[in-house]
């Protein structure tokens, strides 16, 4: 999230670092002790490392840069399930730190993306996982029971799903934009997506978002723990309105996702 610059109050650890050296012992040895510096200095600050274990100072996720285009090119080569899921966390980068332009190195491997028709259909698939929260009838869907009861999750059901339909369409066309706006639009320039819809997913995107950061805000001022699970009694009608048609939105796009690649939903 904090690559594409969208990182709310609720969060974790999940980094990868890249260097320019050999891949022996020597360096990763070193790499390695800067990583477990950085990990243990986030979490000192509050930011809990990753349950996933996406985390540099884990091998896999600390490569030499060779080691990041072999790695990229293997996952979109996979014909297995762990492709389309690593897509996810890994081809959302951005460098935050150090002088390696690591970002053009994997970007050319990104723009192979399009010949890969395998890799594609899983991140697809991957992308409609996550049902918005909206009945047959249009009405919201409040989660039924558990810790959560009565609440809807504007994460797990709107903005995690629009950021997965922008990043597939982005790998549809071989794009290296990160944010999910702006992958939304390259969509829509490149013809995959059609402006009307386009504008319909930015603007489901950016409400829930405000829902979403108002919430947790809400929560931190309460002296509560910030999560993404709101309580639809708690937005204005005009609001309820509003997130039960951005809902409705993401269900098209998912819907239409799932028919261009054949996918059943």
């Amino acid at each position: 999230s904090e690559a594409r610059h969208e990182q709310a109050l609720a969060t974790d650890q999940d980094h990868a670092l890249a260097y320019d050296a050999p891949e022996d012992g020597d360096a990763d040895s070193y790499f390695a002790d800067l990583a477990e510096r950085v990990a243990s200095g986030l979490e000192a600050a509050g930011i809990p490392r990753c349950k996933a274990g996406v985390s540099a100072s884990r091998p896999g996720w600390r490569l030499s840069v060779d080691g990041w285009r072999g790695r990229f090119s293997k996952w979109m080569r996979d014909t297995g399930p762990e492709g389309g899921q690593l897509a996810s966390i890994a081809f959302d980068y951005r460098r935050v730190a150090g002088p390696l332009d690591i970002e053009a190195a994997l970007d050319e491997v990104v723009r192979e993306s399009p010949r890969r028709s395998l890799f594609l259909r899983r991140v697809a698939q991957n992308a409609i996982l996550g049902r918005p929260p909206v009945g047959f009838f249009g009405n919201l869907v409040v989660e039924a029971g558990g810790e959560h009861a009565g609440t809807l999750d504007v994460k797990g059901g709107g903005i995690m799903p629009v950021t997965a339909i922008a990043r597939t369409h982005a790998l549809v066309a071989g794009l290296t934009a990160k944010r999910t706006l702006d992958r939304l639009a390259g969509a829509a320039a490149a013809g995959l997506i059609e402006e009307g819809d386009r504008a319909a997913l930015d603007e489901a995107f950016r409400l829930l978002w405000l829902v979403r950061l108002e919430h947790q805000a809400s929560r931190v001022k309460s002296g509560g723990t910030p999560d993404d699970f709101v309580d639809p009694g708690t937005l204005g009608p005009l609001t309820r309105a509003a997130v039960k048609e951005g809902f409705r939105a993401i269900d098209r796009a998912q819907r239409e996702l799932a028919l261009n690649f054949d996918l059943r939903r």
